[in-house]
């Protein structure tokens, strides 16, 4: 595809929907009409034309096949990352994944092809620094956030911000995004820029059963503690069964001790499973645990 639009190009800050999902073409309309009035021209970013959008019916129509040509796939690669790989970069930061939380399998692979593939245009190894899912009342959340924990193990150069305490009950697009880039950055200054400073919480390792009770152990360990001063939540013990019972954990210098009544063999645990978690253990530098589960979805 030819590019032909490099300069005055004019992205809207929100997503032109309506309350049903459909494009809401008067909400485009008279966004474009402010951005005139107000003397801000160049090319609306809505399709692959390069032409402004016009307003009357017919246009419109034109305008909402233009918004379905730039959800195609490759185009948004096409038309705001292809011009780029002729520039040098220090390495990407991704923000985050909602949008294939219905299918966490295709997920993986499309988010590690997408690595792979853009360092192969770029042509060497830059880092990735992604954002983990934040908490949200949906329930396929905990197990995404746990696949995207799970990709730290399966791709180079790759590091993931937590965020599941910055989330919103009800709002994909929680308003607090200052510690979401604190996070991001705090990875790229301590890994790319060898900078003496923390960037990780702890991250499960492993577990050991012994009799009723888990032993957790995790790296980035060191001061671990809760965020808020109370008792750590958030944990859960389920036997052969694979029932989930929420349990009881102490901090145990380095490691979490884990145990609930109800479970006399514990086989699996599993840590802020909920979509919208409170879970609350953290390290001495604050930066909070990954959802996790030790039970492989593989079995």
């Amino acid at each position: 595809m030819e590019i032909k639009h490099l300069k005055g190009l004019i992205a809207a800050p929100f997503t032109p929907m309506s309350t049903t999902g459909a494009l809401n073409l008067d909400l485009v309309a008279d966004y474009y009409r402010m951005l005139k009035m107000n003397g801000i021209s160049g090319t609306f970013i809505c399709g692959s034309t390069g032409e402004e959008p016009s307003l009357t019916l017919t246009e419109k129509k034109l305008l909402a096949a233009a918004w379905a040509e730039a959800t195609k796939p490759s185009y948004i690669y096409e038309s705001g990352v292809a011009p780029l790989t002729e520039f040098r970069i220090a390495g990407l930061v991704w923000y985050q994944g909602e949008s294939n939380a219905h299918n966490i399998a295709l997920h993986e692979e499309l988010f590690k092809t997408m690595v792979n593939s853009w360092r192969k245009q770029w042509g060497y190894e830059f880092p990735v620094f992604y954002t983990q899912l934040s908490g949200m009342e949906r329930p396929s959340w905990p197990r995404v956030r746990d696949s995207q924990r799970q990709m730290l193990g399966q791709l180079e150069k790759v590091r993931m911000a937590v965020t599941h305490d910055l989330g919103n009950r009800h709002d994909v697009h929680p308003k607090d995004k200052k510690p979401v880039g604190e996070r991001l950055a705090a990875w790229a200054l301590g890994k790319t820029y060898q900078k003496e400073l923390p960037y990780s919480g702890p991250l499960f390792d492993t577990v050991r059963f012994y009799n009723s009770e888990s032993i957790c152990i995790f790296l980035f360990d060191k001061g671990l503690t809760t965020s808020d001063g109370y008792e750590l939540r958030g944990f859960e013990l389920a036997g052969s069964d694979m029932i989930f019972t929420e349990a009881k954990a102490i901090i145990d210098g380095d490691k979490v001790r884990v145990s609930a009544g109800a479970v006399e063999e514990p086989k699996y645990v599993r840590y802020a499973w909920q979509p919208f978690t409170t879970a609350n253990l953290v390290n001495e530098s604050g930066f909070p645990a990954s959802t996790f589960t030790s039970f492989s979805f593989n079995e």
